[in-house]
């Protein structure tokens, strides 16, 4: 019995080390190099290898840089979609002038490829995939949401519909945005009611997340 008592004691043991270890598994560098990637890439389309380059340049180890563009959820094609139709959209360059910028810029001969035949044939779900890529890169209002996928030439009613199937409860998006602000200095009050207003949120939702936070 006794041997049955340290056998089960040390098995609770080591679930309990495993479980810390866990835990423990994503240093505080790779969170934040995490946080900083889904923020750059909220903003610009890049490719892995120019993600992890400008990380490394913003003072992060190799090591976070690579943590952050392996966790961060984006899929990379849609990132060539993205820069494809950046450089139609403010450039004179050819498109060969494009496929050479683009391999430059790291993206894979098959994700050029891949760009270059979904802006001929829409890749299918494209909004859907855009919408949750936003939602996994920072908080959104539905209308917030639906206004950035009309910066990447969705349709509003594209836009709206995608924005409709995500079934999301969008007081949750409210109180990711709310601790967002609360990370950055600002106090739970009217500035940050009128904030998440501005974001797209209604009053509703915005005041159910502030009083969340602090139930």
């Amino acid at each position: 019995m006794l041997k049955k008592k340290l056998r089960l004691g040390l098995i609770l043991a080591l679930l309990v080390l495993s479980v810390c270890a866990c835990s423990e598994a994503e240093t505080a560098g790779e969170k934040m190099a995490l946080e900083e990637a889904k923020t750059i890439l909220a903003a610009l389309p890049l490719s892995s290898k120019e993600l992890t380059d400008q990380l490394c340049l913003g003072g992060y180890t190799r090591e976070e840089a690579e943590y952050a563009v392996n966790h961060c959820g984006i899929d990379w094609n849609q990132q060539a979609v993205r820069a494809l139709r950046r450089y139609r959209d403010v450039s004179q360059m050819t498109e060969e002038e494009i496929r050479r910028q683009m391999a430059d810029d790291g993206f894979s001969e098959e994700q050029i490829r891949a760009a270059f035949a979904s802006r001929e044939k829409p890749m299918e779900g494209e909004a859907d995939r855009l919408a949750r890529q936003y939602l996994n890169l920072g908080p959104y209002s539905p209308e917030g949401l639906v206004g950035q996928l009309q910066k990447e030439g969705i349709s509003e009613e594209e836009a709206r519909k995608a924005v409709g199937r995500l079934g999301k409860n969008w007081v949750d998006e409210a109180e990711r945005s709310a601790e967002r602000h609360e990370k950055e200095g600002m106090a739970p009050d009217d500035r940050m009611l009128d904030a998440l207003k501005a974001e797209g949120f209604t009053q509703e939702q915005a005041r159910e997340a502030m009083n969340r936070r602090h139930r």
